[in-house]
Formats: structure tokens, sequence, C-alpha cells
């Protein structure tokens, strides 16, 4: 072959060599980039998407809690008989009409009729008949002989403890919290009362006393809870 041949020949493979492999690394270095780029892009869409996935799981799992809370809560309430004492009329034990109490709560004692909690807390008077209405009771009213002597074993061995008797200046004399009902009180074995605004009574040692009202004593409450 020629010299003319062999650099014709020569100048080709140059060509070939020098164009063709260049360009093609090229377009591989390209399509790389892009092909990571689109895999950036996708995994930052990925990431959003599992976040605000993870969100929408959890704060469906808080509503669901608090859903079932509240549920439960009620259900265990009505099969107590307990939501009935909620919105049970405090005064129920002193009418008449109302019908015996079928059980008493966990904590009170049962006795002609009416159920009886005694509130070891240390409060004033006005502050432990508050504390009764929040179970639904009253402070405890004495009305027969057999209710003082079930009190006064209840509350034996006992401090001061506060019953329903409160002086009313307007009235002139003791009204009970729960009948509304007045009653004058004198002096005698049974009873060491003083007449006067202020004061109210409690029950130490089988005996009815006439103590200031912003004393702080324990308490015994009374109410009736039927639960059908």
């Amino acid at each position: 072959m020629s010299s003319l041949d062999t650099s014709y020949f020569s100048g080709v493979k140059m060509t070939t060599i020098g164009e063709f492999p260049l360009s093609g690394r090229n377009t591989s270095a390209e399509d790389e980039q892009q092909q990571t780029g689109t895999a950036g892009h996708l995994n930052k869409k990925s990431i959003i998407i599992i976040i605000i996935f993870t969100l929408i799981l959890v704060i469906s799992a808080i509503f669901l809690a608090v859903f079932l809370t509240q549920f439960v809560f009620k259900k265990t309430n009505t099969d107590k008989g307990t939501t009935a004492q909620v919105t049970l009329d405090p005064t129920l034990h002193c009418q008449g009409d109302t019908p015996e109490p079928t059980s008493c709560e966990d904590g009170w004692s049962y006795s002609n009729k009416s159920c009886y909690w005694y509130n070891a807390e240390l409060l004033t008077w006005d502050k432990a008949e508050a504390a009764c209405r929040l179970q639904s009771a009253t402070l405890a009213e004495v009305t027969s002989e057999e209710e003082w002597s079930f009190i006064t074993q209840l509350v034996l061995g006992t401090s001061q403890t506060w019953i329903a008797g409160k002086y009313s200046e307007e009235r002139a004399d003791w009204v009970y919290s729960c009948s509304n009902s007045s009653k004058t009180r004198t002096a005698n074995d049974d009873y060491v009362i003083k007449n006067e605004p202020g004061y109210c009574e409690s029950v130490q040692i089988s005996m009815i006393f006439s103590r200031n009202c912003s004393n702080t004593y324990s308490s015994l409450c009374e109410g009736n809870f039927k639960y059908t």
C-alpha cells in the first residue's frame, strides 16, 4: 500500500478514534448527572410524603385515643351508675318521696335510706358543704334517733366533724342545708349550742356542738344514689 493510502487510513483511524468515542463519553456523563438529579428529586419527594403520612397517622391516633377514652369513661360511668350521680339532686336524701338507694359508692356507708361519706380533709363549714355537693350530697342532717345513733358510731374516735346545721341570722334559728328547714336548739345533755350567727353544727363524742363556721374540721356527707 502506498504512503498516500496509509496516511488516508491513518487519518480515518484518527478521526474515528478522535471524534466518536469522546462524544460517547460526554453523553454518558450527562445522562449520569440527569439520573442523579432525578433520583435526588424523587428522594426529597419521598421524604416529604413519608413525613406528611406520619403526621396524619399521629393526628389520627390522637383523635382515636381521645374518642376511645371518652367512650370508655362514659360507658364505665353508665355501667356503675355514676352518670346519674353527676346530675343527681344533692337534696334527694331529705325528700320524703325519695326511693331507697339500691347501693352506695365505694367508700360510702349505707344506713336508713341514705349513703354517708366521712371526709377527713380539714375544711371550713362552707367548703365542707361544697365538697359534699360535688359528690351529689350535702352535709349530714340528723332526722331520727336511728340516724343519730348511726352517725355517732360512724364518727366515733374522730375529732370535731361538720354536719348540716348552720345558724341563720335572718331566721334567728338553725337552718339545715338539705331540707332548708329550721330547728331550735337548746343547751342540754346532747347539745352544746351557741345560738349566734357564724356558728355551725359539728358532732363529737355523741354530742352536737356549735363551732365557729370558719374553723376547719373533717365532715360527714349524706346522699342518696339510686342506680338503675
